[in-house]
């Protein structure tokens, strides 16, 4: 009960914030545009001042003094035609409220810009919060399929507001699998919504719909054999969906520990508390100590541990390998630590097929290798992955850049 409150509570409170950012943000441009700049928008258009905000004025001196329904038709220009007039929404309460308290201060231009504060704020907070609800509902009571056809609607807000994403991407079409232009819009469109797709596999999988799909596995029962008898070092990369595995591993997920940078984490860290997972995460500093012993702890006290090998941060040590015919930089902490950890190593990748199908792949890699065997083969096996599934490799990252 506890965690429910909590879980609720870090949703509230994650609302909130990304709201107000986001309507400061919004209003800031607004103001500064309409202080600094002669260009005509709404702020500075006829329908703001000579209709709209006079409308606002005039709508609190109507209601303070009791005209609410257009009956004074004996002057011109007054209550009828005012109430029927169509570029304020008149009898919409918040408009009313705010009008009347303008009206009541004698501060009609600030409680004016406050009342579209307040409802852009308002909007924002309770439309984050209904979303990930409505999405949840769409899966559990509609049906996923219902999900991925609301998905291919909405999938194409991401593409110019998510430009780091979208850059990334285009590079990677367009410079290492070479694709036209034409078709690189295209697989723009399709890298997004397989990316969504995904998430609402996560999420039907984690309230019990596992049902809805087909599994096939390679070299699961060696695998399981191997969690057994020993602790291990799994690692992992940013393609298709790894969590979509989770409920697999069964009892052995209470000791699988996902290693992530800190950063990573808090940006996922309000989605994987309100979906639930099973296992426990490692937030990893730039050069943490902490991190490290927990790492060596889960080992020596049987536990599997998981690192994401192809994502780096700026500053940390990477090694130049040949990756879909360019040298990229791949990471070389997690390659350093399984080498040092001694343990056995899997390679673990759960990619997406046609309809609702997914593959799982668990390539064993035996212990005392060192770091760059171990680097070695994981790019050889990750390679064949990334060219299988193309549009699943969702680091969104330019890993071709140079040193």
């Amino acid at each position: 009960m506890n965690s429910i409150i909590k879980e609720k509570n870090q949703e509230k409170i994650f609302a909130l914030l990304s709201s107000f950012l986001i309507t400061a943000l919004i209003f800031s441009i607004f103001f500064i545009q309409y202080l600094s700049s002669d260009v005509v928008t709404f702020a500075k258009s006829m329908d703001q001042s000579d209709l709209c905000y006079p409308a606002f004025v005039k709508l609190g001196k109507y209601l303070t003094t009791g005209i609410i329904s257009g009956v004074d038709i004996n002057t011109f220009n007054g209550a009828t035609e005012f109430f029927l007039r169509p570029n304020l929404p008149i009898y919409y309460l918040p408009i009313m409220f705010f009008s009347i308290i303008g009206t009541i201060l004698s501060k009609q231009y600030v409680i004016y810009c406050f009342c579209w504060v307040v409802h852009l704020f308002l909007a924002m907070y309770y439309g984050q919060r209904l979303g990930y609800r409505f999405f949840k509902f769409l899966i559990c009571k509609i049906g996923i399929r219902a999900a991925y056809l609301f998905l291919s609607m909405v999938v194409v807000y991401f593409i110019p507001f998510a430009p780091k994403a979208t850059k990334a991407i285009w590079h990677y079409n367009r410079d290492i699998l070479n694709y036209g232009i034409l078709k690189s819009i295209i697989k723009l469109y399709c890298h997004y919504y397989i990316f969504g797709q995904t998430i609402i596999d996560k999420i039907a999988v984690a309230n019990g719909l596992s049902y809805k799909y087909k599994f096939t596995f390679e070299n699961y029962d060696q695998f399981l054999s191997l969690l057994d008898n020993s602790s291990i070092v799994m690692i992992g990369g940013h393609v298709g969906c790894w969590e979509i595995g989770s409920s697999f591993f069964g009892d052995y997920a209470s000791k699988l520990n996902v290693v992530m940078f800190d950063g990573e984490y808090q940006k996922i860290k309000k989605s994987i508390q309100s979906i639930g997972i099973p296992y426990k995460i490692i937030p990893v500093n730039e050069g943490g100590i902490e991190s490290l012993l927990k790492i060596k702890y889960a080992i020596d006290a049987g536990e599997y541990v998981c690192f994401q090998g192809d994502r780096y941060t700026k500053d940390s040590p990477t090694s130049e390998v040949q990756f879909m015919g360019k040298t990229a930089l791949f990471p070389q902490g997690p390659f350093l630590l399984a080498s040092k950890l001694k343990t056995p190593i899997v390679f673990y990748f759960a990619m997406k097929e046609k309809g609702m199908r997914y593959s799982f792949n668990f390539t064993l890699i035996e212990a005392g290798l060192d770091q760059d065997e171990i680097l070695s083969l994981y790019i050889k096996s990750f390679e064949s992955i990334v060219k299988k599934h193309p549009q699943q490799w969702f680091n969104f990252y330019d890993v071709w850049q140079q040193k």
